[in-house]
């Protein structure tokens, strides 16, 4: 199974993410892996995301490409074996691309070719709340402001109206009852 935690910057996905490493459930393992990767391009991404003005396309196809490396050396060879739960992945592009006033059929396309999580699973919550999370943080980069996370929380909605195989859970309750309402959505939509 491939499952992609997505929601705003602050919204506690890498905090759930880390708690499925070594995860098992029915005895089955999980897997996490993040994007952008570590690999070049990944980083290359993460420099980027420090400056102010991005240039939306250009950096949406950087994410395209590192996406290709990632699922190339990661996803497929780990699917096989075990469930993978990658912090982002297309619907990130979708909803911070459409939020950065790009062509939602535009975004669609650069990423139609890619393999698509079994399901998506947002972690909705309060900007303000993600905003004050992101505050205690050292390093922050260019999407981390309030209106625009505002815009980038009103492109999941949307985006998870639009996909039959996308669950929403609320990201402003305890780490733990997080966690757990992930748990029960991947127990309820999956043959783990």
């Amino acid at each position: 199974m491939f499952i992609s935690l997505e929601g705003i910057d602050g919204c506690g996905k890498t905090t759930q993410t880390q708690l499925f490493e070594g995860y098992k459930l029915n005895g089955n393992m999980f897997l996490t892996t993040r994007e952008p990767t570590y690999g070049f391009i990944g980083k290359v991404i993460k420099k980027l995301l420090k400056e102010e003005n991005i240039d939306g396309k250009e950096i949406q196809l950087l994410f395209a490409a590192d996406r290709a490396y990632h699922i190339n050396t990661f996803i497929k060879p780990q699917i096989k074996k075990f469930n993978v739960i990658s912090d982002r992945y297309i619907m990130s592009s979708l909803a911070y691309g459409m939020a950065s006033k790009l062509d939602i059929d535009w975004l669609e396309g650069i990423n139609s070719k890619f393999i698509q999580p079994d399901l998506y699973i947002i972690i909705d919550i309060d900007t303000k709340t993600a905003i004050s999370r992101l505050g205690e943080r050292k390093n922050t980069d260019s999407f981390e402001k309030l209106e625009f996370l505002e815009n980038v929380k009103k492109a999941y909605k949307f985006l998870a109206e639009n996909y039959s195989n996308c669950f929403i859970v609320d990201g402003n309750k305890s780490v733990s009852e997080v966690h757990n309402s992930i748990l029960k959505i991947i127990q309820e939509h999956s043959n783990i």
